[in-house]
Formats: C-alpha cells, structure tokens, sequence
C-alpha cells in the first residue's frame, strides 16, 4: 500500500547563503564509546553552530522563494498520470494551478484566511533542520572556517572510538513540505542540502563506519 502523501510538496528554490556553506552532518555514538564524551563532543559540535549567526538557520526568517511554475513540471506531470486521459491536460492543469500560487507568493496577495507572508514566515518556524533520535543530525549554513574546526573535532572524537560520522559540504539547501491545510500553522519542512545532503554524508558515514571495524 503506498504511503499517504497528501500536503507532500517541494515548490520552493534552493536557498543559498552568501559567504556560507551548507553543511549535511551524520553523527552516530559508537557502541563502545563513553556516553559522557559522546556528550561533550555533541555540546560542542552544537555551540559551534550557535555561534554562527541565527543559529546556522538554512533559511532566511522570511522564508524561500518559489520555484518558477514551469520546473520540473513535465516529471511531475508524468508521475501524477493523465487527467481525464490526457497528458496534456494534466500538464495544462499542474502549470495553471502552479502558476496561480506562484503570483499570490511573489506579489504577496491575502486570499482568504491564507496569507502567503504568514505561511513563508511559518515554514522557516517550522522548519525541521536538527534531529536528534540515535544520533545527531544537522542541515546548517555556516562560514567554511566552522565546518572545517566541526570536522576536525569530529575527525578526532572517531579517532578516540567516540562517534562514527559523515558530512557533505554544498551550496545550498533545499526544502520539502508537508502541508495537509495551508490556513493551518501546523505545517512541517524537512530541510536538506541541495547538492546531495544526508545521502551523501550517508555514504560517508558508511565509509568510516567500515573502515573501523
């Protein structure tokens, strides 16, 4: 049975920051590792990343701008399937229903109880760009001199047995959103890095996990 993907979009463009790199980070604690170490080098890994201005935020307070109505819509025209059996009515109806939202987003329209400023605002409230479950895991613009001093404390905590990690450096980050009621505060972002992300610093989590044993 497929998942319910109901409120699943990705319409908005990769954000950059200028003078900063976007950081994908995968920390795992080793088995045999010290939990008190463990703790000091995550304390430290995250006062790194709350020295930086907004706290790494990938974000900008005012939320991202849109895609253009026209990206990516032949793709997503073919995996929604004909309208009515025709391909080229689902492609008229995914640009026509892309290109409204787009002119309320950049001109700023009010519609309703829906207020696109409010909602873009929200979105970088909301958005999900620190996860802590098994391990730590972070999506964070920061200058290249934090990613490097994050790195190299990491470089030797796995060294010591104390984490296992993997990271991935890029341009931009990129953001996907659940939104079940626009009206709603309640939405959710899952922010990543554009250039590859958690699945690249996947890899080389496995890569060092690997080498380790």
């Amino acid at each position: 049975m497929p998942p319910d993907l109901t409120g699943l979009t990705c319409r908005f463009a990769p954000v950059a920051s200028p003078g900063r790199l976007v950081l994908s980070l995968i920390v795992l604690p080793r088995r045999e590792g010290d939990p008190a170490r463990l703790r000091a080098v995550l304390e430290e890994i995250l006062d790194a990343v709350d020295a930086v201005p907004e706290m790494g935020r990938p974000l900008p307070v005012a939320g991202p701008g849109l895609r253009l109505p026209w990206s990516g819509l032949a793709e997503d025209a073919k995996a929604a399937g004909p309208l009515l059996g025709s391909s080229v009515l689902r492609y008229l109806r995914l640009l026509a229903g892309r290109s409204v939202s787009f002119a309320v987003f950049r001109l700023g329209f009010q519609i309703g109880r829906f207020s696109p400023r409010l909602y873009r605002r929200q979105l970088t409230a909301n958005a999900d760009f620190r996860k802590y479950d098994d391990g730590l895991r972070l999506t964070v613009a920061c200058p290249p001199e934090t990613a490097d001093a994050i790195e190299t404390r990491l470089a030797r905590a796995q060294a010591e047995g104390v984490v296992t990690y993997g990271l991935h450096r890029q341009e931009a980050a990129i953001v996907t959103c659940i939104t079940p009621s626009p009206t709603q505060a309640d939405h959710l972002h899952f922010v990543d890095g554009a250039g590859g992300g958690y699945a690249r610093a996947a890899q080389d989590l496995k890569r060092a996990a690997k080498a380790s044993r």
